[in-house]
């Protein structure tokens, strides 16, 4: 009980509350009371770690190697843990090899087709033009007067055959060129009278005489004019 106090008169000194008054006796014995808990703290057995062959020192370091290895361990599988993770998010070689043969196959299938659709362009291109030609040449004839025997424009005579040549731009000629893209090859046939049948056909490329050789591309009509 004088232990507690001593105690409290220190606190309440401490605090200011009032001046601590503590006779000879009770701090006598809160010294002793001390002293036998530092004997006691000072009596008490140390821990430490030691592995058995070792110094204390030694076996301190061997712990903190065994530590060391043991990250370097978990840091060794964090990384092929992720190589492997990436390589199974990678596309294998039989993949890209496969994905390469599809690609040039469709490649080679585009570029073979190029040409195809380059003359079948040209060929459209070229009929629309001798379908422009033979209208303006019916239109023509059909534009002469019953009186006259010759065209107008083209300078056609009923009932003889002519060949005419036209160059891109539509441009009649009576001679081959080297301008020359279309050959028109009139034919009359036998009509009864007033009437005059009329066969027109043309040829590309100009050059080519449809009688002894077959050209790229013909567009034929058959047109009747009536001359009553």
């Amino acid at each position: 009980m004088r232990i507690a106090s001593a105690k409290g008169a220190l606190l309440r000194s401490a605090w200011g509350n009032a001046v601590g008054i503590i006779d000879q006796e009770g701090l006598s014995a809160e010294s002793a009371y001390h002293e036998h808990h530092e004997s006691r703290i000072q009596r008490s057995a140390t821990i430490s770690i030691q592995f058995p062959g070792t110094t204390p020192q030694a076996g301190i370091e061997s712990a903190l190697s065994a530590l060391n290895t043991s990250a370097v361990i978990d840091r060794r599988y964090s990384f092929y843990a992720a190589a492997s993770n990436s390589k199974a998010a990678a596309f294998s070689l039989v993949e890209i090899v496969l994905a390469l043969g599809v690609a040039a196959f469709c490649l080679i299938a585009i570029v073979g087709l190029m040409p195809v659709g380059v003359q079948t362009n040209r060929n459209a291109t070229s009929q629309t033009a001798a379908t422009n030609i033979m209208a303006a040449i019916v239109a023509d004839l059909r534009t002469t007067p019953a009186v006259a025997t010759t065209s107008p424009q083209f300078a056609i005579t009923f009932g003889t055959d002519k060949t005419l040549y036209f160059d891109a731009s539509g441009q009649a000629s009576t001679s081959l060129g080297t301008d020359s893209r279309y050959r028109l090859n009139i034919t009359w046939n036998s009509a009864p009278t007033g009437l005059n049948y009329a066969v027109l056909r043309v040829t590309w490329p100009a050059p080519i005489d449809p009688v002894t050789t077959t050209p790229s591309g013909a567009v034929k009509i058959f047109a009747a004019f009536d001359r009553s």
